[in-house]
């Protein structure tokens, strides 16, 4: 069985640390954005003219992109895309004085994947890519967002009772879709000409003043 994600290339940090940028294709993302003639045709031109001025461009939108992603996992989806309860059963858990009392989980099913959302600027490719810095990320990411199953063992019961839950009479637990990377992508294509068209000329008239 082919693997659930792609590694397209390595970043490396202001620190000198070197990471993977790897897009998980158990979603089908589709967040690879290229500068073409089918993609932004008034933009192609750039390519040609100012392609230094296009790949620091690319890599501003990157860093756009890949905040926009982090704020969607902060907000639990939202405003791109509106995620349902983080868990779809009731929950208890034992207080101190022995009693059973409802336990309200954090809205964030993502956890720290926030800080593994990373973007990668192909020098001279004139595309940008959103997607995970290890493998492990972009496996538990893809998982999160199509949703999954998970089948609630006796073991499994026992191991939340000595934690202090109580799982009820559930069989399985189900963890609907949260889709993040793509509803961002979606929502915000429309704008990627013009804030590319927009920092070009910020570089331009940055360089005409240094002159």
């Amino acid at each position: 069985m082919s693997e659930e994600f792609t590694v397209i290339g390595r970043i490396r940090t202001a620190k000198g640390r070197s990471y993977p940028v790897v897009l998980d294709r158990a979603s089908r993302f589709g967040t690879r954005f290229q500068v073409t003639d089918a993609s932004v045709p008034a933009l192609a031109a750039l390519v040609r003219d100012f392609p230094e001025e296009l790949n620091k461009a690319l890599g501003s939108l990157g860093y756009w992109l890949r905040a926009a992603v982090k704020g969607a996992l902060r907000h639990g989806g939202r405003p791109y895309a509106g995620w349902p309860p983080r868990v779809p059963l009731a929950l208890s858990r034992r207080e101190k004085s022995g009693s059973w009392a409802r336990s309200a989980l954090p809205e964030q099913p993502f956890g720290d994947l926030e800080r593994a959302v990373g973007y990668l600027a192909e020098d001279y490719k004139f595309q940008v890519s959103t997607g995970w810095l290890s493998k492990a990320a972009a496996r538990l990411a893809g998982k999160l967002q199509a949703g999954f199953r998970t089948r609630v063992t006796a073991s499994m019961r026992r191991k939340f009772i000595r934690e202090g839950y109580r799982l009820g009479g559930k069989g399985e637990i189900a963890a609907p879709a949260r889709p993040v990377i793509r509803p961002v992508y979606d929502a915000l294509k429309h704008k990627f000409g013009p804030r590319i068209e927009a920092r070009i000329q910020k570089y331009m008239r940055e360089r005409r003043l240094a002159a």
